[in-house]
């Protein structure tokens, strides 16, 4: 139903539109992505695009821009302005960034929130090979041992440096942050233990080359049922990982409405639907001033987060 609604909302705005709307896109469209390729994000991205340049007859490419947190890639696309540069992205620059940095190079009103494609489930994981072999053992050993585990991820900030950082804090012990840029290191690093943990999400790793010793979702993952989640093992985490398409602020309506009815033919697919279940992510549609509200909640609940952890940047 929420897919007919959106496409219908889309169609009505675009049946009245100036001649320039109702001619866009007129050039390729770029999706830029704030990850490595091989990440889930990118890969349905990459689904996403495929859909869209089937509907609109004009090539649609996936660009990765990788490096603050994505921040550095959500400016590029506030400053496209003709709305041929897109956002395909989590909700965090536009929910937790703000809050701790000082300069960004956009501001929240300069994005639009097009659609809500799908939310992501992390575990936090450890080598296969690993001292650890359930989180009963990992939590003994960091609370006996402060600050030795070594913790890798992809940025401070980043959703899953949060999780982990949360996790940390609920459950009384310290971790030695390790960043990183690339995803592939990263997952490389855990595998052969230079780093002792990370929180990955779920589709982004073989099952088999890693141990998952909890689970940060709604309900235990079809892949690791045996795995609890960590509200099962006591923690509460107040948020959730929201993925989707932005725009710049400053397109035309009709034009945001032809996004949104894109959006929802390509939700509707056969092949998101399948890279949806492959990669093991919750998909959801949810498009424009719904999309709008979800990003408002979550950012007041960031805000509060932010300042309790003091990540804020000096």
């Amino acid at each position: 139903m929420r897919t007919f609604i959106a496409a219908a909302l889309a169609a009505a705005s675009i049946a009245g539109a100036p001649a320039s709307a109702q001619s866009y896109p007129t050039q390729r469209l770029q999706f830029l992505v704030p990850f490595s390729a091989g990440t889930v994000l990118d890969s349905l991205a990459r689904v996403t695009a495929d859909r869209f340049a089937a509907e609109f007859g004009q090539p649609v490419v996936v660009v990765n821009k990788p490096g603050a947190s994505g921040v550095i890639a959500f400016g590029e696309v506030a400053a496209a302005r003709d709305g041929h540069t897109l956002m395909f992205a989590g909700q965090s620059q536009l929910t937790v960034q703000p809050f701790v940095k000082a300069d960004l190079p956009y501001r929240i009103e300069d994005i639009e929130p097009v659609c809500q494609m799908f939310e992501t489930p992390f575990a936090l994981v450890v080598g296969p090979d690993s001292r650890f072999k359930d989180f009963a053992e990992f939590l003994n050993a960091a609370r006996a041992n402060p600050g030795t585990i070594r913790f890798g991820h992809s940025g401070p900030a980043a959703t899953p440096h949060l999780f982990g950082t949360l996790l940390a804090q609920q459950a009384g012990f310290q971790m030695a942050d390790i960043p990183y840029r690339a995803l592939g290191d990263q997952i490389k690093d855990v595998i052969a233990g230079t780093i002792d943990t990370t929180v990955l999400s779920i589709g982004s790793f073989s099952p088999a080359s890693v141990r998952v010793i909890a689970v940060f979702n709604r309900k235990r993952s079809a892949i690791f049922p045996d795995v609890p989640t960590v509200a099962e093992l006591g923690y509460a985490l107040p948020f959730r990982s929201i993925n989707g398409l932005f725009a710049p602020r400053t397109l035309p309506e009709a034009v945001t409405g032809k996004l949104q009815g894109a959006c929802a033919r390509a939700f509707a697919s056969e092949e998101f639907t399948k890279a949806a279940e492959r990669l093991n992510v919750n998909a959801e549609l949810v498009v424009g001033a719904d999309f709008a509200r979800r990003l408002d909640d979550e950012r007041r609940l960031m805000k509060a987060l932010i300042e309790t952890l003091g990540l804020r940047e000096r």
